[in-house]
């Protein structure tokens, strides 16, 4: 799947996990890493800030102070242009359920493969939804008006 050059924001409460995330996906040509926040309420001040120079945010669910499903919400309803794609340990539905109706385009289940982990990225920078796990995946178009 061909992507355009866009800009993320990677959202980790994990060091280890911002800066290796960072290092994995700025070897791909397509992506720019614009910044790394360490919750989601660092994430949404950031956005609040320079949200012209990011397109998509890799968000994980479990941080302090704000988590990623409060997060997904506050930046799908102030900035609805930035499309959101979960990165969890996660695998209970109405965990992942909630990140959805929060405004999540999609999620990705770790331990994550770097292939599934850009190809869920292409995915969702090309305006369709991406839900997948170690068990299944699955890639629908997104429709913003529902």
């Amino acid at each position: 799947m061909d992507m355009r050059k866009f800009k993320l924001l990677i959202v980790d409460d994990h060091p280890i996990m911002r800066e290796t995330l960072s290092l994995l996906l700025g070897q791909n040509g397509n992506i720019i890493i614009t910044g790394m926040a360490e919750n989601g309420m660092q994430a949404v001040d950031m956005i609040k800030l320079h949200q012209a120079n990011i397109d998509m945010v890799l968000m994980d669910l479990e941080m302090p102070f704000m988590d990623g499903i409060r997060a997904t919400r506050n930046i799908r309803e102030s900035c609805p242009h930035i499309k959101v794609l979960v990165l969890t340990t996660h695998d209970d539905l109405s965990i992942l359920s909630k990140a959805i109706e929060a405004g999540a385009m999609g999620f990705v289940i770790k331990p994550i493969a770097k292939t599934q982990l850009l190809e869920a990225i292409a995915s969702i920078s090309a305006g369709y939804s991406y839900f997948g796990t170690n068990r299944y995946s699955i890639k629908r178009g997104w429709d913003q008006a529902s």
